[in-house]
């Protein structure tokens, strides 16, 4: 009985240890336990968002600024947030993304959205917003969920291993420019829609309900849309574009390049 009691005794610094290696509050805890906080950051006056680094962030519609992040206190120390005119610039300090680096997590609700940029290894979902003009630029392995999007011309650009989900989206004019490996999913409905893929690029449109048509591949890329009256097609190289939805269709190929309409 005695040498269980003196055991017992024995376990308790171990399992008070343990409780702060799992990140519930205590003296000890390590700065790299991956505990989290929520922090408010108070910023306003932006219609437009640059996110950089490793980080995530959830964009929503709302009458006012409200904007909160949450991570370990090592990652929190090392983002920085700032508005630089109407831009909120979101970023890592030199070294914030290293194999240490747990993703923060930022919400943002704001009034009106213009413009997205993102890089590196960030993603960010985008709740419905409407205006009249939306631009995203997208580079590195960064990701945008679009869950809605009303607006008369939207212009959506990806480079490098990007990738774009967009849904319910709705725009007189849709432009989508891919480059390199970046692949883009495009629903919902447009007057008019103009694609260009290069690289090994791929677009997929062919829920994105139009009357016209603009494609135009090269390198390996790929484009499958959709167009119910007119579409105007160009392939090189070894790209492909396909078309649904009856459209009469003007095509010019080179190289080994296929495009066709169903």
């Amino acid at each position: 009985m005695i040498r269980n009691l003196i055991l017992s005794l024995l376990a308790l610094p171990l399992i008070a240890c343990a409780a702060d290696a799992h990140g519930q509050s205590g003296p000890t805890a390590s700065a790299h336990s991956t505990r989290t906080v929520d922090r408010v950051l108070t910023l306003d006056g932006f219609d437009a968002i640059r996110l950089s680094g490793c980080d995530e962030a959830i964009v929503r519609p709302g009458a006012s600024f409200a904007a909160s992040v949450r991570g370990t206190p090592r990652d929190l120390a090392l983002l920085d947030a700032e508005t630089r005119g109407t831009r909120l610039v979101i970023d890592r300090t030199n070294g914030g993304c290293d194999n240490r680096a747990v993703p923060v997590t930022i919400d943002i609700t704001m009034p009106a959205l213009r413009e997205i940029e993102l890089s590196g290894a960030t993603r960010m979902t985008v709740e419905r917003f409407s205006g009249p003009r939306f631009e995203a630029e997208l580079s590195g392995a960064s990701e945008l969920n679009l869950t809605g999007l009303e607006v008369d011309e939207a212009e959506l650009r990806l480079s490098g291993a990007s990738e774009l989900r967009a849904a319910r989206i709705m725009a007189h004019k849709v432009a989508l420019d891919l480059s390199g490996a970046s692949e883009a999913d495009v629903a919902g409905s447009a007057q008019s829609v103009a694609i260009r893929a290069s690289g090994a690029s791929e677009a997929d449109t062919r829920d994105l309900a139009t009357e016209r048509l603009t494609a135009a591949t090269s390198g390996t890329a790929s484009i499958r849309a959709h167009s119910a009256k007119a579409a105007t097609l160009s392939a090189s190289g070894t790209s492909s574009v396909r078309v649904t939805g009856g459209a009469t269709c003007a095509i010019e190929t080179g190289g080994q390049a296929s495009a066709a309409c169903d």
